[in-house]
């Protein structure tokens, strides 16, 4: 695959940071402070106990590709949950996506929690490109599979911490602000 095409491909996501994503981005509403919304998440950090995931695999997930679970984790799936019923006090007006494509459960859960893939939509992973066509997925998947062929990823893979990020505005990359240990 050449390398512009390659670059093209994970822009996006590296704008993001390489990160699984427990609570999805949200503007601050009006009232709370940075400082508060940290205290919150040091409290849910505090609560749990880190945890290892067995594994993960590349995988396509809609129409991008990633790295998930395998198998899927009871105690990823958990703690985000915590983190989005939790946090969502801190949850300023958002912008609405758009519903194209959304059933009606994920609707739901954009209309209550500002995001249509959490609590039971949630699936845990890294997001690895942009979305790819579906000409160019077996080839996308052969590089990727390749790439991630040794040992750090067939576990287990520790999650002992919840990292803070900050997005000043959405053409600057997240940052991050403080990594919060578990336990």
């Amino acid at each position: 695959m050449p390398a512009l095409r390659w670059r093209a491909l994970v822009a996006r996501p590296a704008h993001y940071g390489f990160h699984a994503t427990v609570r999805p981005p949200m503007p601050l509403r009006e009232g709370t402070t940075a400082d508060d919304l940290r205290e919150a998440v040091a409290a849910i950090a505090a609560g749990r106990e880190p945890f290892a995931l067995p594994g993960l695999r590349v995988a396509r997930l809609g129409t991008f590709f990633a790295l998930r679970p395998e198998p899927e984790s009871a105690a990823m799936a958990a703690l985000a949950a915590e983190c989005v019923r939790r946090l969502d006090d801190f949850r300023g007006a958002d912008a609405l996506r758009s519903e194209q494509g959304l059933s009606h459960r994920q609707r739901a859960l954009q209309a209550q929690w500002g995001y249509p893939f959490v609590l039971d939509e949630f699936r845990c992973h890294l997001t690895l490109t942009e979305p790819v066509a579906e000409a160019d997925a077996p080839e996308v998947l052969s590089v990727l599979t390749r790439f991630f062929s040794g040992d750090a990823l067939r576990g287990p893979v520790p999650v002992d911490a919840l990292a803070l990020y900050h997005q000043p505005d959405r053409s600057t990359p997240f940052h991050l602000v403080e990594r919060i240990p578990l336990g």
